[in-house]
């Protein structure tokens, strides 16, 4: 197990993957790179007061390198700066606006915050320093849809919540099955996932991510995978559907790699966007570099991993570094 305590500070992970797992980078990314993480804190601990969490559920990191925490158990969300020092929070439990029932998730732009209020059935919108704007109830979104049959069906629990590059908000539907894509203006577009039997049927989706290419994310619970669509909803691929058990979260970075909360078996894995496996760590535990049911990710500018570490009631940060792959000489 990798040590921990006051003086444990900054341990490659490359060598905790080695202890207790074996699996080092996997193999080079699209770029000929090998991927590497490195132990740079934790964010929270188990409690109730300022700065404390209670299984918190999602997170989300906004491009000034602001941390917002879905602290499930203690039903609110919290704000921390970019060296993980406690900043503020919002909510507590509720029906009425800036409350909360069991937030799940949210997504940060720099200008706004969306919170998936998954047993309230809305999405609380609010500024980036949690001062409430609105409230977007689950049975209105309906009335966008494209199509009268889509518009017929009531919207449930929503699970997940991601924001495009160009502003469209994306919301996974728990009881329904599937993903709702909102138009900048606020309108419903489109569902997807939930209406065939094909290779796009979610079953119980949770995390999504957008890519830089508009590329949907979905952390297919139910599947054991990652499902790939378009910013249409047209099915694309997909990816980890070997190596992951009820996977809950996941985020792309600028290069296109893709990080995955594999819950089910208490590690994160990391893969190309070809989906090539190229990192696995962390196993069920209570020290550094260990985890308890993970259930989100986060990646941000600068590099920076924030892995939601539900059962230890924490968020595990680690630097992500990637080097060049020195190639054989002929």
């Amino acid at each position: 197990m990798p040590p921990s305590g006051p003086g444990f500070s900054f341990v490659s992970l490359i060598a905790v993957a080695a202890a207790v797992i074996g699996l080092l980078g996997g193999s080079r990314d699209g770029y000929g790179q090998m991927v590497q993480l490195t132990f740079a804190g934790v964010i929270g601990r188990e409690g109730t007061g300022a700065g404390q969490l209670l299984e918190p559920a999602g997170i989300a990191v906004d491009p000034a390198g602001h941390v917002y925490v879905a602290d499930t158990g203690n039903h609110r969300v919290l704000q921390f700066d970019a060296n993980g020092r406690y900043l503020s929070h919002t909510g507590g439990f509720g029906f009425n606006a800036q409350q909360f029932n069991q937030p799940t998730d949210l997504a940060a732009t720099g200008l706004d915050v969306y919170v998936a209020d998954a047993q309230n059935r809305r999405v609380q919108r609010f500024d980036r320093h949690l001062n409430f704007i609105s409230t977007l109830a689950i049975s209105t979104l309906a009335a966008g849809l494209a199509t009268p049959d889509q518009a017929a069906q009531p919207l449930g629990f929503p699970r997940g919540i991601a924001v495009s590059p160009t502003g469209e908000v994306y919301i996974t539907d728990a009881e329904n099955e599937e993903v709702v894509k909102m138009s900048t203006a606020g309108q419903a577009e489109v569902r997807f996932g939930g209406f065939s039997d094909g290779p796009g049927r979610l079953r119980n989706p949770a995390g999504l991510a957008v890519s830089r290419s508009g590329e949907v994310y979905v952390a297919d619970m139910g599947n054991n995978r990652i499902a790939v669509f378009d910013r249409f909803g047209g099915f694309l691929r997909e990816m980890g559907n070997k190596n992951l058990a009820v996977p809950e979260g996941v985020d792309v970075d600028d290069q296109g790699r893709v990080y995955i909360a594999d819950t089910g078996h208490d590690r994160v894995i990391v893969f190309s966007g070809r989906g090539e496996l190229l990192l696995a760590f962390g196993v069920w535990g209570t020290g550094l570099g260990s985890f308890h049911a993970p259930r989100d990710v986060a990646v941000d500018r600068t590099g920076m991993l924030y892995v939601v570490d539900t059962g230890n009631h924490r968020v595990q940060k680690f630097a992500v570094r990637a080097s060049q792959e020195a190639k054989p000489s002929n």
